[in-house]
């Protein structure tokens, strides 16, 4: 298996993904949940969110200087704040950090498709 590894500069790292001009998303971390109690302990899931969180937002803060201000969202919240129609959503995603541009959307999100899926911190772009 190959090693998922965060990449030493994240602006760097996302002008590449920029310059193939396709979507397209990176894993940068990962971690999965091997046993079924692991699976369905919700204060592991947690606790492992929060860890990718403030990984998340120490990345956004670096691409803010190229791209501008994020937009976070974070289901993780106790009142969630309300959504707009046409928001961009990461699908599966606990929180994000999206950058709306004219010719791309960029984001960060931490996310897991189901309990048997792997928490993942991820940034992708969308043309």
């Amino acid at each position: 298996m190959e090693e998922i590894k965060i990449p030493d500069d994240i602006v760097a790292h996302v002008s590449d993904l920029l310059a193939s001009g396709e979507d397209g998303f990176d894993v940068m971390k990962l971690r999965y949940l091997e046993s079924e109690e692991d699976q369905h302990d919700d204060d592991l899931i947690d606790s492992i969110t929060q860890e990718f969180t403030v990984t998340l937002k120490t990345l956004a803060s670096k691409l803010d200087d190229k791209y501008g201000n994020h937009k976070f969202t974070s289901d993780l919240e106790d009142e969630p704040e309300e959504e707009e129609d046409d928001e961009f959503y990461v699908p599966g995603s606990y929180v994000s950090a999206v950058w709306e541009q004219e010719e791309f959307i960029l984001y960060l999100a931490a996310c897991q498709e189901d309990r048997e899926c792997p928490i993942m911190l991820v940034v992708g772009v969308e043309y």
